[in-house]
C-alpha cells in the first residue's frame, strides 16, 4: 500500500516555505537577512499559525521515510544513500548556495563586503551566532539537512534495535499507553525535556531527533495510523481549545517576559499544539491525500532541490523588491511569485545537468516513484 500522504504532506510543507519565508521578511517577531521596516499583521499571523508545527512535521515525515527505507536497505546502503542525498547537497549548499544570503544581508545593513569573493572567504571563516543575519557563516535553512544526516546516522542502531525481538517487545509494551490520550501527554513531556537541553544556533537536535523517532514508530505500526485517523477531529478541537493559551504565551514571550514558569508554559503548550497539528494533518492526509498522479511524481523529484535553492532566490528577490516604493501586499506578492518561478526554472535547468543533479541530490528517474509498503 502506497503512503502517498507522506509525499503530499512533505511536498506541501516545502512549497509552504515560499510563503513562510516571505512572511519572515515582513513579520514583527524576528530578524532576517533582509527585513522590511514595515511589518504586516497578515505575515505575523501566518507565522504564528505555522511555526510550531511545520518543521516538526517535516522531521516526523522524515522519520517515517527512514523507517520504510531501512525496511529494504542494509545499514551500509542506507548510509550511502544518506551521504548521496543529504551530506553532498549540504556541503555544496554551504559552499555555493548559502553565501549569497550573507552577502545580501551585509548589503542590506550597509556592511562593507569588499566584493563577493572577499565576502565568500569571510563567510566561510567568520563564526558568530550562526543565524547568518549579520552576513557571517550559517547553514541557513540547510540546518534541516544537517540535522537529518546526523540524526539518521546516530539513530540507526536504535532503529535496527526496534527490528529485533527486544525492540519489538519494547514497542509492544508501550503501545497500549501511547495510542491513548496519555500518549499525547507523554510525548509532550518528553519533548519538553528535550527542549531543556542546550541547542545549536536556536535549533535543538534532540527535540527534532525525538520527533524523527516518533515518525518512524508511528508508521511502523498501522494501529497508530488508525488511531490518528480516528482522533483527527478531536485533535482539531484540541487545537482550537489550546489556541488562546498558546497565543497568550507567545505574546508574553514576544514582550520578553523571562519568568521560568512562563517559558515552561510556552514550551509545553506549543508541544501539545504541535502534536495536535500533526495528528490533524496525518489524519486528514491519510483520508484525502491517498492518490498519486503526475503532479505528485513531479513534486517528489523537485521537492528536495527546490528546498535547497528557494531561500537564496527569495532573499535576492526581497532585497531588490523592498527597495521599491510599493504597498506591502504587492511586495509580498512579487517576492512569492518571482521566487517560485525562478526557483523552479533553476531546478529544471539543474536536473538536466548531471553534475548539478548529483550535487543537489536529485533522485534518478528510476527511483523517484518507488513504492513503499506498510509492514
Amino acid at each position: 500500500m502506497r503512503r502517498n500522504e507522506i509525499d503530499w504532506l512533505r511536498n506541501g510543507a516545502v512549497l509552504m516555505l515560499f510563503f513562510y519565508h516571505t512572511a519572515v521578511v515582513f513579520d514583527p517577531f524576528s530578524d532576517n537577512y533582509v527585513k522590511s521596516s514595515v511589518h504586516g499583521c497578515v505575515a505575523g499571523g501566518f507565522i504564528l499559525a505555522t511555526f510550531f508545527w511545520y518543521m516538526p512535521l517535516l522531521f516526523f515525515l522524515a522519520g517515517a521515510s527512514a523507517h520504510f527505507s531501512l525496511a529494504k536497505r542494509s545499514n551500509g546502503k542506507f548510509m550511502k544513500e544518506r551521504v548521496k542525498r543529504l551530506l553532498i547537497p549540504l556541503l555544496f549548499g554551504v559552499l555555493v548556495i548559502i553565501p549569497p544570503q550573507g552577502y545580501f544581508a551585509k548589503l542590506w545593513r550597509g556592511i562593507p563586503t569588499g566584493g563577493y569573493l572577499h565576502h565568500w572567504g569571510a563567510f566561510l571563516t567568520t563564526f558568530t551566532d550562526l543565524s547568518g543575519n549579520d552576513g557571517n557563516f550559517t547553514p541557513a535553512h540547510l540546518w534541516f539537512i544537517l540535522f537529518l544526516f546526523v540524526i539518521s546516522a546516530l539513530l540507526l542502531p536504535l532503529f535496527r534495535h526496534f527490528d529485533h525481538e527486544k525492540g519489538q517487545r519494547f514497542l509492544a509494551k508501550i503501545k497500549p499507553v501511547m495510542i491513548t490520550p496519555w500518549g499525547i501527554v507523554i510525548a509532550a513531556v518528553t519533548l519538553f525535556i528535550m527542549r531543556v537541553i542546550p541547542d545549536i544556533g536556536g535549533k535543538n537536535i534532540f527535540y527534532f531527533g525525538l520527533i524523527f523517532v516518533f515518525g518512524a514508530v508511528v508508521y511502523s505500526d498501522n494501529d497508530y495510523i488508525e488511531k490518528i485517523c480516528a482522533a483527527k477531529w478531536r485533535a482539531l478541537i484540541g487545537l482550537l481549545i489550546f489556541c488562546p493559551l498558546f497565543l497568550w504565551s507567545e505574546y508574553m514571550m514576544y514582550e520578553k517576559y523571562t519568568m521560568l514558569w512562563l517559558k515552561a508554559t510556552e514550551a509545553m503548550v506549543s508541544n501539545i499544539m504541535m502534536i495536535f497539528a500533526i495528528i490533524v494533518l496525518i489524519g486528514f492526509g491519510t483520508k484525502y491525500l491517498s492518490r498519486g498522479g503526475k503532479a505528485l511524481s513531479y513534486l517528489n523529484e523537485a521537492c528536495f532541490p527546490v528546498y535547497i535553492i528557494h531561500q537564496t532566490v527569495l532573499i535576492a528577490v526581497a532585497y531588490y523588491t523592498l527597495r521599491l516604493s510599493l504597498p506591502i501586499a504587492v511586495q509580498a506578492a512579487i517576492i512569492i511569485a518571482s521566487t517560485i518561478v525562478i526557483t523552479f526554472v533553476l531546478y529544471e535547468i539543474s536536473k538536466r545537468i548531471p553534475p548539478l543533479r548529483f550535487l543537489l541530490g536529485i533522485k534518478s528517474p528510476k527511483t523517484v516513484n518507488q513504492t513503499v509498503s506498510v509492514r
